[in-house]
């Protein structure tokens, strides 16, 4: 990715340790020198990643009036750059990006068409997905949805650019892999959920993922909002008003999504005691995040989610954090509560419930189920 005013691509370069100074990777851009803050000189290659395409969303300023001819580095570093205040930029939008910027980078926008597309999703699901460098787990390929989902953030940026910076040419059409059909079993059970809320108990690294997964379990949020709840009202994050008894999943200065919708919520009466109980502790200490580890917001959940479950004995295969919305929207259809509570409780349409999580709820096809092959006499 090259700066207008560099003769070369900006670049990662190690700088030795000197006169008593860490040695770190700085970032080169032509007589621009800038640090990454990355101290050790082995850094996996997608903490360099990373670092370069922060640097990128900072300093980048695309070119306008290419039309179809600008480069599709151009495109992510413009979209980057505009994104780098939202909270999903570091743990979401970053890594996303990474694999776009390899493959598309040096690719114009009119390039993009159905047999480009096919090719960058047979690229990235030759790929495995990053491991803990002591993890035990064997390579696992990437597979369809996280090159659906890469896509669709090309597709994203692609239209932030024609809409806010060139208007010169018509955005092509990306063409996405097919979408998985939804998880129709994926839920935990209540002795699956006992289980690891006893092992991050007794885990002192794993402490605050006893409050994610109770707060998960009762009130189905995305792990994204549950991670930046607050216990006081803010304008960009969810926060938990133990006055009105209600959660707000989201800032109230932030607008709603039609795709995601984050509805206000009636708290549990078994989780408002936890929240109680966690509300002393924090305001003792100063805390303002209901999740928090060692008195730092919580970024990531992922690592100590999976080291959680394997000490709770879980040795099948589960996805993360979301789990706990699908295991909330399986419980409540069990018990039969009627389909547009659940759907007001959770923040779904009612088209989502019923074709993933229907065939659980009691009344499912009931009636139609019990006839009897008579026919109804009219009178």
């Amino acid at each position: 990715m090259r700066n207008a005013a560099s003769k070369k691509e900006a670049r990662l370069v190690w700088k030795k340790p000197e006169r008593g100074r860490r040695g770190e990777w700085i970032i080169r851009d032509g007589p621009r020198r800038e640090g990454t803050g990355i101290h050790h000189e082995h850094a996996s290659e997608i903490e360099k990643a990373k670092a370069l395409t922060a640097y990128a969303a900072r300093h980048y300023q695309a070119p306008k009036g290419l039309g179809e001819n600008t480069l599709i580095a151009e495109v992510m570093a413009a979209y980057l750059k505009a994104s780098q205040d939202k909270a999903s930029f570091a743990s979401h939008l970053t890594p996303t990006a990474n694999p776009i910027i390899e493959w598309w980078g040096d690719k114009k926008v009119a390039e993009i068409n159905d047999v480009t597309c096919k090719e960058y999703e047979s690229w990235r699901r030759s790929q495995f997905k990053q491991r803990p460098p002591r993890s035990k787990k064997p390579p696992q390929r990437i597979g369809p949805a996280t090159a659906r989902h890469d896509l669709k953030t090309l597709r994203s940026a692609i239209n932030y650019y024609r809409d806010h910076i060139d208007r010169s040419f018509v955005a092509p059409k990306v063409t996405l892999p097919s979408e998985p059909p939804p998880r129709m079993d994926y839920f935990l059970t209540r002795k699956d959920m006992a289980g690891r809320i006893r092992a991050a108990r007794r885990n002192p690294k794993a402490k605050h993922l006893v409050r994610a997964l109770l707060i998960g379990i009762y009130t189905g949020t995305r792990p994204g909002a549950v991670r930046r709840f607050m216990s006081v009202r803010d304008a960009e994050n969810g926060w938990i008003d133990l006055a009105s008894n209600t959660i707000h999943r989201i800032g109230y200065a932030k607008p709603q999504t039609k795709n995601k919708l984050q509805t206000p919520v009636r708290i549990h009466k078994k989780l408002r005691w936890f929240l109680e109980r966690w509300r002393k502790r924090d305001v003792a200490a100063g805390m303002r995040y209901v999740i928090h580890f060692n008195g730092n917001p919580v970024d990531d959940m992922q690592r100590c989610w999976h080291t959680t479950k394997a000490k709770a004995g879980f040795l099948g295969e589960d996805h993360g954090p979301h789990i706990l919305r699908h295991s909330c929207a399986t419980w409540m259809m069990q018990q039969g509560i009627h389909v547009n509570l659940i759907s007001e409780y959770l923040g779904m349409s009612i088209a989502t419930l019923l074709d993933t999580y229907g065939h659980h709820h009691p009344d499912y096809q009931q009636e139609a189920a019990s006839f009897t092959g008579k026919q109804r006499r009219i009178a």
